[in-house]
């Protein structure tokens, strides 16, 4: 079968570097389709960078039927839902006989939402691997199939009920999913950037937050994988590496061992690592090892710094060891980007600056203010009424009042909040120059350009942070 994969970019955004990202997902669902079903398929991954030189909705449907595809996959995430849901349509009306298959965060929580909303054939309740493959193999037998399977639920089925809240099966030893840098399928090129995982899963349960929700807990790449994936990427010259794992420090002594490797693979520092991590089990020990692995800017998920907001949340804070922990980044020239989210129930504008005063005042790193969204199937989405949220029920899905905020108060906030930070952010940033030495000045400068576009990943990739 003939199978395009393709992640659309917001339009509005095309030439925004942060969205011209390789598809990752694409990668692993065809490397595995590859590894069980040999030379039965053709899989095509549509070029980040020829979706990104297309200006309308139109042109990117046209370029995608000129492969003639029997099946295209869309990714579908919180930023890419309306270009995702035009496209589906021009598609269909060029070519009905098309099969539509739709994955991702956006989609794979509110499956029932989903078909209504979408012009697709399938959607995937879950990761894909497994589901995916066994829906080829449906497809091979019964070019006519329509049938929902498990981790697919098909819009014309007459079993959809069934399969409406049925979980996509997952692969238990990640290994088992070949590499998409060993096998080709993700192509890369000198000086671009490409996002890595060595794990699955989460164990925190954020409200707000989707990732790992319902994927039967962790599951890690072995050390082996790892260390082919890094020598691949070392291979093909990649300048800046983002690993999307939602805690990269846990398990700590996990975290050393993959610090590691980066350090004897990465020798001579030309490739620049990004993480996300929990900063209070950050000690001098790990704090050494990020540095010797050249990992250059550090994702923390603060969200909040009240205990009563933190707790409606589901998460904790250890306030001594956050403070260390991202101080021992900043003394080795680490630029720390910490997220703070406006809206919270239970929050205010009081408790919000106090936040935002925590972190400034300690010159823990770079405050980024964001306005809360409830995902759709994340803890607040369900329970809003119950918590007295109030909010667009359309992507992004922005929180629009609270019982503490109305809608004008929520949105002077988030304004004053980021001018209140960004006195804080000017002083951190002239720290972090002073303590980096002369000879790391211009590659410092480098990673604070690259900084903004190399932040949001995470959200590009799962549509939500995961601490």
């Amino acid at each position: 079968m003939e199978i395009v994969y393709a992640l659309l970019h917001p339009i509005s955004e095309q030439k925004d570097s942060r969205f011209l990202r390789p598809n990752m997902p694409a990668a692993l669902l065809s490397s595995y389709a590859k590894k069980v079903r040999p030379a039965k398929d053709i899989h095509t991954i549509i070029d980040e960078n020829q979706i990104s030189s297309l200006t309308t909705t139109e042109d990117i449907a046209n370029h995608i039927s000129s492969f003639n595809p029997e099946i295209v996959a869309f990714s579908v995430y919180v930023w890419n839902h309306l270009e995702t849901k035009l496209v589906c349509n021009l598609i269909k009306n060029k070519r009905p006989s098309t099969k539509i298959v739709l994955g991702g965060p956006e989609v794979a929580f509110e499956t029932q939402n989903a078909l209504n909303n979408f012009n697709a054939d399938w959607i995937c309740t879950g990761e894909g691997e497994i589901a995916f493959t066994d829906l080829l193999g449906k497809l091979d037998s019964d070019p006519s199939f329509n049938e929902s399977i498990d981790g697919m639920l098909c819009s014309r089925a007459s079993n959809h009920k069934h399969y409406s809240k049925s979980p996509a099966p997952t692969v238990d030893n990640l290994d088992e999913i070949p590499s998409p840098f060993s096998d080709s399928s993700l192509k890369l090129s000198k000086g671009s950037w490409v996002d890595l995982e060595s794990m699955r899963g989460c164990p925190f349960s954020c409200s707000f937050c989707m990732y790992g929700k319902g994927y039967g807990g962790m599951r890690y790449y072995s050390m082996d994988r790892v260390n082919a994936d890094l020598n691949s990427i070392k291979a093909a010259g990649v300048s800046d590496a983002y690993f999307l794992d939602p805690t990269f420090n846990l398990p700590k002594d996990r975290c050393i061992k993959i610090c590691r490797l980066i350090n004897e693979v990465n020798a001579d520092k030309s490739i620049s690592f990004h993480v996300e991590a929990r900063a209070e089990i950050i000690d001098e020990g790990m704090a050494d090892a990020f540095s010797e692995a050249n990992i250059v800017s550090v994702e923390v998920g603060l969200q909040s710094s009240d205990s009563d907001v933190l707790k409606l949340m589901s998460r904790s804070l250890v306030r001594d060891k956050f403070v260390d922990g991202c101080r021992l980044l900043r003394e080795r020239g680490i630029r720390v980007d910490i997220g703070i989210i406006a809206g919270l129930p239970g929050d205010n504008s009081e408790k919000l600056f106090d936040t935002i005063e925590f972190v400034g005042s300690r010159n823990l790193g770079h405050i980024s203010v964001y306005p809360l969204q409830l995902l759709p199937g994340s803890n607040y989405q369900i329970n809003a009424d119950k918590l007295g949220i109030r909010y667009n029920p359309h992507p992004p899905y922005l929180v629009t009042s609270t019982n503490e905020l109305n809608a004008s108060e929520l949105s002077e906030l988030t304004l004053q909040a980021n001018e209140f930070a960004e006195q804080y952010n000017r002083k951190y940033l002239s720290i972090m120059d002073v303590s980096i030495s002369m000879k790391h000045k211009k590659k410092k400068k480098k990673t604070n350009e690259n900084f903004r576009k190399l932040k949001a990943s995470k959200v590009l990739q799962r549509s939500a942070i995961g601490i």
